[in-house]
């Protein structure tokens, strides 16, 4: 009943306004507003936080007490909001209880977004993020990365990036409902155009007019859903089945399956998009963190253990 109401009032609140809202630069910039609103919250008890720096960002480690620095693993988490929203403060619960079902440290980055940088500079501090654990110890074998919504975009981005840079992968993948293309005329068309409860279409074009157009043309080379995902470790994808990104999630597992690639697509209905980042306490959000957290495990279970490295500098609360 309660998934019902948030549906409905997502439907008939939330989507009409985001339809007549000028996504400009000015209102990009007042959505870190939110994150730093979020910041007055209490952090959950049950974990432990390190603060380390990434350069052009921060990142934070959230480890479940008595797991951080001799666990079997880590999971490199990339929030959603649409490159423009989000931050280390309105994910800090989800990425707790998400820590908790993964029984594993948790680095979260806090990437630059619009508009005060582009999607490649989100790209970017991501990457640093990858490289950050493997330069602390932790072998390629025993991440995953992850991310829900744009973050789904960067932990697909961040993998690649990885390859053609030369980096090992990582051992697994998580899009929760990913953006993967920038492109929406595919999008626009579908069914999920129409029964997207949140997200208007407007809004993703906006976005990827801001943040990957090149000289008044898109990047097309920007979005996973382009590159050569051949070689990729095996990935986990969710999606709603009335949402508009299913159609880049369903056609991102066919090019998976095509190129030989482990791929499962878990279909949720009932739900709207980021459902697991907006209410990670409830049933099914805790489902859905769950489901990841033993994808995760599964990935690196069977790994020899590490020790992560957190420098003396890193401030810890």
């Amino acid at each position: 009943m309660r998934s019902r109401a948030v549906v409905s009032l997502a439907r008939t609140v939330v989507r009409p306004t985001l339809g007549v809202l000028p996504l400009n630069s000015t209102v990009m910039a007042s959505a870190s507003l939110i994150d730093r609103a979020a910041g007055l919250l209490p952090r959950p008890r049950d974990c432990e936080y390190h603060r380390v720096s990434l350069g052009a960002c921060e990142a934070e480690i959230v480890s479940p007490r008595g797991v951080q620095g001799s666990s079997g693993g880590a999971l490199l988490y990339l929030h959603g909001g649409g490159f423009v929203a989000g931050g280390l403060n309105t994910h800090r619960r989800m990425i707790a209880l998400l820590a908790g079902c993964a029984r594993l440290p948790v680095m979260h980055v806090g990437y630059r977004k619009l508009p005060h940088a582009t999607i490649r500079d989100s790209v970017s501090d991501c990457v640093s993020g990858y490289r950050w654990l493997l330069e602390h110890d932790v072998p390629a074998d025993r991440i995953v990365v992850a991310g829900e919504s744009a973050g789904g975009f960067l932990a697909f981005a961040t993998a690649i990036a990885a390859r053609d840079k030369g980096m090992p992968l990582p051992s697994g993948l998580v899009g929760i409902s990913p953006w993967l293309d920038l492109d929406c005329a595919t999008k626009r068309a579908a069914s999920g155009a129409q029964t997207e409860a949140l997200l208007p279409i407007s809004v993703f074009e906006a976005v990827a007019r801001l943040g990957g157009e090149v000289d008044g043309e898109l990047d097309a080379a920007l979005s996973p859903a382009n590159a050569d995902v051949t070689g990729l470790p095996p990935v986990l994808l969710v999606a709603l089945r009335s949402e508009v990104l299913r159609t880049d999630i369903e056609a991102m597992a066919a090019r998976l399956g095509d190129a030989r690639v482990s791929c499962v697509l878990h279909l949720w209905r009932g739900q709207i998009h980021g459902f697991s980042a907006l209410f990670p306490a409830s049933a099914e959000g805790r489902e859905m963190l769950c489901d990841v957290g033993e994808f995760v495990r599964a990935r690196i279970g069977a790994q020899p253990a590490w020790r992560m490295r957190i420098p003396t500098t890193s401030s810890v609360q």
